[in-house]
């Protein structure tokens, strides 16, 4: 089994919490391939695709942008 490694990965911050249409309590959580999956998201667009949670903790580097300050408080 080849494990994916990317060296950079540039993700998004939600207003929710959720990083990478990786929502809290999904059950795309538990996956532990690498590489990417479907996910269902609570508001539009409903469906997208992200990587697995098991691909961006094996990453080199991660940068997370958080674009507004009402996010920094998000828990």
């Amino acid at each position: 089994l080849n494990k994916l490694q990317l060296d950079v990965v540039y993700l998004g911050f939600g207003k929710d919490g959720h990083v990478a249409s990786l929502f809290r309590g999904g059950p795309e959580l538990a996956a532990r391939h690498h590489g990417t999956i479907k996910t269902l998201a609570p508001m539009p667009p409903h469906q997208r695709t992200s990587l697995t949670l098991t691909t961006i903790c094996a990453a080199r580097h991660l940068i997370l942008l958080v674009s507004d300050r009402k996010k920094y408080r998000v828990r």
